[in-house]
């Protein structure tokens, strides 16, 4: 009993510390990096997750969970139903996103983490955009363009 007791107390100097000194460590080795570093591999579940809906031909779904909150009231004026947006959506957009999805997959993004925003350059983008833009909103990444 008293062995126990003589360890309890190194034992809560330990947590203490750990409590106290990790997050400044952290901090004085590049916790901005590391930071940015989940925010990359969020970003790249995100991705993921887009080329999995996309392929499945799951639109509203993938339009449901990857426009921007602010974007869907406006996305909702073009179309009654989110059903309807879908239908443009697939007819107009998908397969194009999805092959541009597949190719920045495995790229880095420029990283902008004031605007919380992810910029991939598109290679060989052909007819449209050179770039796709990811934007963080509260934890959650969406595409913004």
């Amino acid at each position: 009993m008293s062995y126990q007791k003589t360890l309890l107390f190194p034992l809560l100097m330990c947590v203490i510390l750990a409590t106290t000194a990790v997050p400044s460590a952290i901090h004085a080795a590049g916790g901005d990096y590391i930071m940015r570093d989940t925010a990359l591999v969020s970003l790249k579940s995100s991705i993921g997750q887009a080329i999995t809906m996309l392929q499945a031909k799951n639109y509203v779904q993938f339009l449901q969970r990857f426009v921007r909150p602010a974007d869907m009231e406006a996305l909702l004026k073009d179309c009654t139903t989110l059903e309807q947006c879908a239908e443009a959506f697939a007819e107009e957009k998908a397969g194009l996103l999805l092959q541009v999805l597949r190719k920045i997959k495995n790229r880095k993004p420029k990283m902008d983490r004031a605007e919380n925003t992810a910029t991939f350059t598109i290679p060989s983008p052909g007819t449209g955009k050179s770039k796709i833009i990811w934007e963080q909103v509260q934890g959650v990444w969406y595409i913004r363009n």
